[in-house]
């Protein structure tokens, strides 16, 4: 006799465990779309309620905008000057060689090598000298 009695206290517990569940579920679930409104409202309040931070942002945007394109040519314009002085520097670089290779120095210096070295080390003891009294 007492399970009978026992099965439908069972049965009545389980029925409010699952009601609550439920609620519960439901609950959460209006939460959560209070959650998301509140962001959208909070949202809109911000733009709404800060005209002085909203102008302060659009002037900061437009003054990165407008440093970058005076970077940006800045940059081109530095490109194109080494460019043009790596030209000027290998054409003036042909221009002694050829100089040299025509120069007297440098076919006497082919002609007698000894003569040339020997120059070259009385040159160097006259400089080290001069320098070493100072």
């Amino acid at each position: 006799m007492k399970e009978p009695i026992l099965q439908s206290k069972l049965y009545g517990s389980f029925y409010i465990v699952q009601s609550l569940s439920i609620s519960i579920t439901e609950e959460e679930d209006k939460m959560a779309q209070s959650k998301q409104a509140t962001k959208a409202d909070l949202k809109n309040t911000l733009k709404e309620d800060h005209p002085v931070t909203d102008k302060l942002q659009d002037t900061l945007h437009d003054s990165v905008d407008t440093l970058a394109d005076k970077v940006g040519t800045a940059e081109e314009s530095l490109r194109e000057t080494a460019h043009s002085s790596s030209e000027t520097l290998a054409k003036k670089q042909g221009e002694i060689e050829d100089k040299w290779n025509n120069s007297a120095v440098k076919k006497y210096a082919t002609e007698n090598p000894i003569a040339a070295a020997g120059i070259a080390f009385t040159v160097g003891m006259l400089v080290s000298s001069l320098l070493k009294r100072k």
